[in-house]
């Protein structure tokens, strides 16, 4: 299995980075994985961006992002994933008064919407985004960016490469996901990212951009969910 799973990491971990690029922002999206909203900041701070938001309010992953962060800081109950993230940065980075943030957001979708809503407010025209998110998430925010900005151009960083062997994560990442949960995303982002009647492409749910999904990935996800069924999440 772990080459099927190392392949469907692979295909949700969309990356489409260009370090030669000046992006308008940065967009990091509240998840569950600490280690990203880090690594997201080190790239504005090495100026790869003239703007950098965090967009998050209290959703699914926010308990698991708090006891990671309880694991190093002492963090006051109740915060947005947004504020979470920004004290996490702030800790490690030193105060940043430029950090934007939009804070009520409770999914992916809502990520999107209120970023750009709260950009508005600013009066921040951008032209070229870089978001970054947890890695197994990236390929369905992208759809989903690209569905609700089509005049925006949006690119990916993923933060690291999910790898799996002998079934196990072998990634040294400040909140990575259990074992159960990462077959939950997996399974799920997959059901997600598919142009079906289950999905939340166009033929489904009409969440996402139509998202391409080559054969032998098809394939490997088809494999894993007769064996991990059970971990799908709904």
């Amino acid at each position: 299995m772990d080459d099927e799973l190392n392949l469907v990491n692979e295909f949700l971990a969309l990356d489409t980075y260009d370090k030669n690029k000046h992006y308008d922002l940065i967009l990091l999206l509240g998840n569950a994985v600490a280690q990203t909203g880090l690594m997201a900041y080190d790239l504005y701070q090495k100026g790869q961006a003239t703007y950098f938001m965090i967009a998050g309010g209290r959703g699914h992953t926010t308990d698991i992002l708090e006891k990671t962060l309880q694991t190093k800081y002492e963090v006051k109950s109740g915060q947005s994933e947004a504020e979470l993230f920004k004290m996490a940065i702030e800790k490690q980075f030193g105060r940043d008064d430029s950090i934007l943030m939009e804070k009520k957001s409770t999914n992916s979708g809502e990520n999107i919407t209120l970023a750009f809503a709260e950009l508005k407010k600013h009066n921040i025209e951008v032209k070229n985004v870089l978001l970054v998110h947890d890695p197994l998430m990236q390929r369905r925010v992208d759809a989903t960016a690209r569905l609700q900005q089509p005049v925006v151009s949006f690119d990916n960083y993923r933060c690291f490469l999910p790898h799996v062997k002998d079934l196990r994560l072998t990634n040294q990442i400040w909140g990575l996901w259990s074992q159960e949960r990462y077959l939950a995303l997996v399974l799920g982002e997959m059901k997600r990212v598919l142009d079906d009647e289950n999905g939340y492409g166009p033929k489904g749910a009409g969440y996402l951009a139509h998202v391409d999904v080559p054969a032998k990935v098809l394939a490997a996800y088809q494999h894993l969910l007769a064996k991990y069924h059970n971990y799908q999440r709904q």
